[in-house]
């Protein structure tokens, strides 16, 4: 048998993720569709505010968020979640993101999720992205996270 590895091409998805993590605005700006929107606003605002946070995630010492998965327990309950985090400030983002075949066509931010896999993210911070016409997000504490069953 041979340890050779085998490297698959990534997916748009894979790629977005990579971003993610990496506080990689450009890279999301050219491989996000404009066509679509994210967090149901459009792929340019969604960016904006993206950016505001990344940056004072940047200035709280973050050079890559760590990655962790997790299950929605709410608005989509069972759906994948990823939860970027910033061990050096102490947040995080949640996610899902949803594909089309090879096309991402919509990330969203997920405010209840089980917590139960990751006790030490209970006293972190949580950046939610709920858009309405009066904030684009808030930073609540994970505690107020479900802990599944």
């Amino acid at each position: 048998m041979s340890n050779t590895l085998i490297l698959y091409p990534k997916t748009n998805r894979d790629i977005i993720i990579d971003h993610l993590a990496n506080l990689n605005i450009q890279g999301l700006n050219e491989t996000l569709s404009d066509k679509y929107t994210y967090c149901d606003i459009s792929k340019r605002e969604f960016l904006k505010q993206l950016e505001y946070v990344f940056n004072n995630l940047k200035d709280g010492g973050t050079q890559r968020l760590t990655l962790r998965e997790s299950i929605c327990a709410g608005c989509n309950a069972g759906a994948r979640v990823l939860l970027f985090v910033s061990e050096e400030t102490r947040k995080f983002l949640a996610f899902a993101i949803d594909v089309n075949g090879e096309e991402v066509i919509d990330i969203f931010s997920c405010n209840r999720f089980i917590i139960n896999n990751f006790p030490e993210y209970l006293n972190y911070l949580h950046i939610s992205f709920d858009f309405d016409e009066n904030y684009f997000f808030d930073v609540f504490p994970a505690l107020e996270m479900p802990l599944g069953k």
